[in-house]
């Protein structure tokens, strides 16, 4: 049971601030007063390895309830892959359990907004089930914004507590009660909760980059963001795909990268976002990653060095602007049977508005 349950170094800091409980209903996209994410995900070329069947598009209860399923059937299905070791989904499920009962013990309710402090990494994917297993909304932070910009998320959202990594405390509001969560070897209860969220509680809430200038954070309700990863029109996810969660930061890729696998049955790569070329081509054939988010400008120089790494997913997401049309003949002239896929709007739709498929490289010249 320990091993089941170890998220060492996160603190709870309880920030005081007044409830903030949404009254918008509704499966559609929810702009709040409390930011989107920029995505990322890949996908191999094999047909043994495309998706069997799609998630279920109702999320009764909430997200996490379609998550538990596939812990129920499959305990011992990888959920998580990192250099550090794999999580499966009866461990990922148990530790997330074990944290949102101790969220519960200091006083998060159904309504509340958690936010989070964390790198990515196994712990903010157990933490994020956490927070929406008590019916709360999930407000992942940038751990490389400035402080202020920190601090005006966690009012804007009107966040009740704040997990984070005990070296990022500094980074928060001066004056939180600081709690262990829980330290390395604490065992705890890890049956699944019977909570539910409010009818309209964001799943989560997402803020864009600190740098954009905006300021107002968006909702994603349960029932959408169910229907997002198993419906969204440009990548399907299922049980056999591993997706790269490896974006520019965790503020930025929230949504699809990491719920779109797990309410499939796949699995999530952890990918550490500052790796050069060879070293992302290392990990996605390491991890056996199938689909791949990238950005736009990052797709160019991939496409350049890496080609052949690219030409092997089975789904491939450039997002961001046009990128450059020999990037697309680089991997497309390989005789790939990789699904590419433009896609554009991330950052002011919570996902990609708008997305041009890319068949064939002659298709590019019709496309530019």
């Amino acid at each position: 049971m320990n091993q089941l349950v170890q998220l060492p170094a996160i603190a709870i800091a309880a920030l005081g601030l007044p409830a903030a409980r949404s009254s918008v209903a509704g499966p559609r996209w929810m702009r709040t007063s409390r930011g989107p994410v920029a995505l990322l995900s890949r996908g191999h070329g094999r047909a043994a390895a495309r998706a069997a069947g799609s998630p279920d598009v109702t999320a009764p209860g909430g997200v996490h309830r379609l998550f538990e399923r596939h812990a129920a059937r499959a305990p011992a299905a990888l959920a998580i892959r990192t250099d550090d070791g794999n999580w499966s989904y009866g461990r990922l499920n148990t530790a997330a359990n074990v944290l949102a009962r101790r969220l519960r013990r200091q006083g998060v309710r159904p309504g509340d907004a958690v936010a989070t402090l964390l790198e990515r990494s196994a712990r903010l994917v157990a933490a994020a089930l956490a927070i929406v297993k008590c019916g709360a909304t999930h407000v992942p932070l940038d751990p490389q914004a400035p402080p202020a910009w920190l601090a005006h998320v966690l009012a804007d959202s009107g966040a009740q507590a704040v997990l984070a990594d005990a070296a990022r405390l500094p980074q928060l509001a001066a004056g939180p009660a600081v709690l262990a969560v829980n330290g390395a070897g604490q065992p705890g209860d890890g049956r699944n909760l019977r909570v539910e969220a409010p009818a309209g509680t964001p799943a989560c809430m997402l803020y864009p980059a600190a740098s954009s200038g905006k300021s107002l954070g968006h909702g994603l309700p349960h029932a959408t963001l169910a229907r997002l990863a198993a419906r969204n029109g440009y990548a399907e996810f299922g049980p056999t795909d591993c997706v790269a969660f490896a974006g520019g930061s965790p503020a930025d890729v929230a949504a699809l990268e990491l719920w779109g696998p797990l309410l499939a049955g796949g699995s999530v790569a952890i990918l550490s976002g500052d790796m050069d070329n060879d070293g992302l081509a290392a990990a996605l054939y390491r991890h056996d990653v199938t689909v791949l988010f990238i950005a736009t400008c990052r797709f160019d120089a991939c496409a350049a060095a890496i080609p052949a790494t690219l030409a092997d997913l089975r789904v491939l997401l450039p997002v961001g602007p046009r990128p450059d049309m020999a990037s697309f003949h680089a991997v497309l002239d390989r005789q790939t049977e990789v699904d590419i896929r433009h896609c554009y709007g991330a950052s002011a739709a919570l996902a990609c508005a708008l997305a041009h498929r890319v068949r064939r490289a002659h298709d590019t010249r019709q496309y530019g």
